[in-house]
């Protein structure tokens, strides 16, 4: 395989959105605050493991994703250039490196990592499948394509809260909820900003749900997600660690600072993988990141 041929697939597994899976580490790090794990006794190894994991899954449903959307993104005046929708591609080939990581995949969380992690990988693949694959094709129903796309958060969640040999408790319901409204948030921002950046013609023939979204429609839904993510953030503090509070502030600033973005012009909104475009935006995600997992096992 030439050395641009490997690039096409590579962008196809979509490597550059693997950090969307730190939400696994986020997962662990809520199992180490809840059951109050001592620093000394986190098994990083399998942390790792499993955000390792949890990235070759993600690809795997990228490229069932590429491959189901090939016509519509043909539609979309810059997605038509995908390696698929181009023409750059061997769909076999596609799949069978799909395949190769879907096995691999599995086959090491069966044998090493426990089987609640194995349970909740598999329904990572298969939330995949509802979202892309008919007769349901979530993504092609206005609302409930957030919804379900936004799943994959508690999923990762999960994923990361049985990164732990000894778990057998489920995760709190109120911590679920959270990084699922938190997802929800992120992928309708996601959808406003696509939408200020084509008109109506080119979004209604590239995807059905704008046939039914409208920028009102799609802002009164950020604005709810916003606060329902806030609201459940809340209540875990009080509930389970007050020490989090301290980080209600970098939250609010988030969603303003976010809420900005998706009115910006050239934005990352729309193409979440590109944040590294937006140097200070991103080194406050990391210090936000860094200053909750500190909150989490030190505070």
């Amino acid at each position: 395989m030439k050395n641009r041929a490997v690039r096409y697939y590579l962008a196809v597994l979509r490597l550059d959105h693997w950090h969307k899976n730190l939400f696994t580490l986020l997962g662990s790090l809520g199992a180490i605050a809840y059951f109050h794990i001592p620093f000394s006794r986190i098994a990083w190894g399998w942390i790792a493991l499993g955000l390792l994991l949890s990235c070759l899954l993600s690809s795997v449903n990228y490229a069932i994703n590429e491959f189901l959307d090939a016509s519509f993104d043909a539609l979309h005046p810059t997605k038509r250039n995908r390696p698929i929708p181009s023409g750059k591609i061997n769909p076999e080939k596609l799949f069978f490196i799909a395949g190769i990581l879907l096995v691999a995949s599995l086959l090491m969380s069966s044998l090493w990592m426990p089987r609640p992690f194995t349970t909740f990988l598999i329904l990572f693949f298969l939330s995949g499948l509802l979202y892309n694959l008919r007769p349901v094709r979530a993504k092609d129903i206005a609302f409930l394509d957030v919804i379900v796309e936004s799943l994959n958060n508690p999923i990762r969640l999960c994923i990361g809260w049985y990164a732990f040999e000894h778990l057998n408790r489920f995760p709190p319901l109120s911590l679920i909820l959270c990084f699922w409204v938190f997802g929800a948030y992120l992928m309708t921002a996601k959808r406003y900003a696509e939408l200020e950046k084509i008109t109506q013609a080119e979004a209604e023939s590239y995807r059905p749900v704008y046939r039914v979204y409208t920028p009102r429609s799609l802002l009164g839904a950020m604005h709810t997600y916003a606060f329902l993510t806030l609201a459940s953030f809340v209540w875990i503090s009080f509930r389970y660690k007050r020490a989090f509070l301290f980080f209600l502030p970098f939250a609010i600033a988030f969603f303003a600072w976010f809420y900005i973005l998706t009115k910006q012009e050239g934005s990352f909104v729309s193409n979440p993988e590109k944040i590294y475009i937006n140097k200070p935006f991103l080194s406050f995600c990391l210090i936000s990141l860094a200053f909750i997992i500190f909150l989490g096992i030190y505070g």
